[in-house]
């Protein structure tokens, strides 16, 4: 595989990439919840933090459901998160009409350098 940007590795896995002032976040909406990948910026460079969210629109309320992991940098963030599309997916728990998310994740996790 050809060495891929982050935006782009994020969206074969099937994330929305969303853009505020230079900053990326990547979401993915199921139908109860989003998986958001959110960086933070440190003095030894950019950490992400892997959330899934609820939103209950009567509320107007976001609610933290689970952190899946905080503080990695971007390979290891991608190696997780392509570790956990593949499980979600090959056990049914998300479904996707794009059939290229499974292998894609399959092989972005099992990879060493990424980008």
């Amino acid at each position: 595989m050809n060495e891929q940007k982050l935006p782009q590795i994020m969206e074969n896995l099937g994330f929305l990439v969303l853009e505020d002032d230079g900053v990326e976040i990547y979401m993915l909406e199921t139908r109860y919840y989003y998986l958001v990948i959110e960086p933070t910026i440190r003095n030894n460079g950019t950490t992400y933090d892997f959330i899934k969210y609820s939103y209950n629109k009567n509320k107007g309320e976001t609610r933290i459901i689970k952190c899946y992991f905080e503080g990695f940098n971007e390979n290891a963030m991608v190696k997780k998160v392509g570790s956990y599309m593949a499980f979600m997916l090959e056990r049914g728990y998300l479904k996707t009409n794009n059939k290229q998310i499974l292998p894609f994740a399959k092989e972005i996790s099992k990879r060493k350098i990424f980008i």
